[in-house]
């Protein structure tokens, strides 16, 4: 049999658990709004004075912090509920891992660099029109060689602070609620306005950018970097980035060691590569139609800074186009921006010789008839089988007028050019 005493308490039992149960919702209840309070405060403030623009602080040294208020804590680096001053004459780098910190205010100068690079401020995932970073007058935020830094919350620049990308390859900057210029911004004010959204950045240089203010009438508004050589404009490049991020795309005429020809370097740099399979360089002589010259494999997935390069030995005379084409895993590619050169090959360099086969009794040069003094033409055992002084300049190319039909085989043709120079190409004849 089963008692119901032990199933039913009794109205004793009932009352206090009740009591009990207020009490606990009220402990609920008011350790929420401490935390409410408290969650916008900061446990430690770490601040640091010292460094210059050659020598800056280390964020991760211990050594470069003074903790406030004396026992606030244990930790002796920055963390997600403390807050940090880079004070009025301090420089400061972080150039590896993910910090977190609560709120920031820049006084100075703070560099964030390095692919592997993240500085969090703000409660990460809480988005709200709180500030939680402010660069101070005359300070400079740089973020640079793919690094991100990541404002939850608002970010105030007070006169002449600013936010830019120098000294290196692009940076990633988020901020998730407004910015503002100007004023005396305090670290956890309300924002709630756009004010400004339009004109908070200076010196951006290659600076990846997106700012969003939820709050704009109308509904949320955006600010952003535009689009990199083959990359999406700054919102999209940070939050949905395309198969890579293409920092830079730049060719340059360059010698040859030990000769007088020229040759193309092309290089390029990416800060991101996701699913990247392959490039191909693409060269033009009129910037419209394009032709491939070089595949170059990718990186695959990558968070690194990567320098690619390649070199075009047989370049065109005069001005060529380049451009570099990015194919990843799935067929998907994306354009560079085209970039031009102008190159200035030596007589000898320049010299073809066609239709290469030939059938022996007329062929052509791609030269002028000034360029051109006299030409040979000799078997493979070096017996000379002709020799001609007269040119004729046809819509084709310079004839070289002889009556002289080469047998099938193959020949050197040695041209000697008005400025002394020669060069043999080989002809087959068939």
């Amino acid at each position: 049999m089963i008692r119901l005493a032990n199933i039913i308490p009794s109205v004793k039992q009932v009352t206090v658990n009740n009591y009990l149960s207020i009490a606990l919702l009220i402990s609920i209840f008011t350790m929420g709004m401490l935390i409410d309070v408290y969650g916008q405060s900061c446990a430690c403030t770490f601040t640091a004075t010292g460094g210059t623009l050659a020598s800056p602080l280390n964020w991760n040294n211990a050594a470069t912090w003074t903790r406030t208020p004396a026992g606030c804590g244990t930790n002796t680096l920055p963390g997600p509920n403390d807050c940090v001053v880079i004070g009025n004459n301090a420089h400061v780098i972080l150039n590896s891992g993910t910090v977190n910190v609560l709120g920031l205010t820049n006084n100075n100068r703070l560099t964030v660099s390095g692919a592997n690079t993240r500085l969090n401020v703000g409660p990460v995932g809480a988005p709200d029109n709180k500030v939680y970073l402010i660069s101070g007058n005359n300070s400079t935020l740089t973020v640079i060689n793919a690094a991100i830094v990541d404002v939850w919350g608002g970010w105030a620049s007070a006169n002449n602070g600013n936010t830019s990308a120098v000294g290196g390859s692009a940076g990633f900057f988020n901020v998730r609620n407004c910015g503002t210029v100007g004023g005396n911004p305090n670290l956890f004010a309300n924002r709630g306005t756009c004010d400004n959204l339009n004109n908070p950045l200076s010196n951006t240089g290659t600076l990846i950018y997106c700012l969003t203010c939820a709050a704009c009438a109308g509904g949320s508004t955006q600010r952003q970097s535009p689009a990199p050589p083959g990359g999406q404009p700054g919102c999209a490049a940070i939050v949905t980035p395309l198969p890579i991020t293409l920092v830079s795309f730049e060719a340059f005429v360059e010698q040859q060691e030990g000769s007088w020809e020229p040759y193309v370097a092309l290089r390029w740099t990416t800060a991101r590569d996701i699913d990247n399979d392959f490039f191909t360089i693409e060269r033009s002589t009129d910037g419209e139609n394009f032709t491939e010259i070089q595949r170059i494999p990718g990186a695959g997935n990558s968070d690194a800074v990567i320098s690619y390069g390649t070199t075009d030995n047989a370049p065109l005379h005069g001005i060529s186009y380049y451009r570099l084409k990015q194919t990843d895993f799935d067929g998907t590619f994306t354009y560079s921006k085209i970039v031009s050169v102008q190159v200035n090959l030596t007589l000898a360099s320049r010299l073809s010789v066609y239709p290469n086969p030939n059938s022996g009794s007329r062929f052509f040069l791609n030269m002028k008839s000034e360029e051109v003094k006299s030409l040979a033409i000799y078997d493979l055992s070096g017996r000379l089988q002709a020799f001609c002084t007269s040119f004729e300049l046809t819509s084709q190319g310079l004839h070289p007028v002889s009556d002289t039909q080469l047998s099938r085989g193959s020949y050197f043709v040695k041209v000697f050019f008005t400025n002394g120079q020669t060069a043999v190409r080989k002809l087959m004849v068939q």
